[in-house]
């Protein structure tokens, strides 16, 4: 659960078959905004109200929460040539 701002988290659902986040407002229990898909394979830091980090085993990226790739990196290219060698 990653907190946001002033009682809302994220939160992941896994019921073995699908996993969602959901943005929860915990004052008001209630989900605020369902998504299905985050990043590679969903969050793993929360950066702010509007971004995070994602990963996989081959990328990096900023996304913002409407899944729009602010900058991604392959992790080879963060290598510089002469230490893939």
């Amino acid at each position: 659960m990653h907190k946001f701002y002033s009682g809302k988290y994220l939160t992941v659902i896994n019921n073995g078959k699908d996993i969602t986040w959901n943005l929860y407002d915990l004052e008001e229990n209630k989900v605020i905004q369902d998504y299905s898909e985050l990043g590679y394979n969903g969050v793993n830091l929360v950066i702010d109200d509007s971004f995070f980090i994602t990963k996989n085993k081959k990328k990096i990226g900023l996304f913002n929460f409407e899944n729009e790739v602010i900058w991604q990196h392959s992790y080879i290219d963060l290598l510089n040539e002469e230490n893939t060698k």
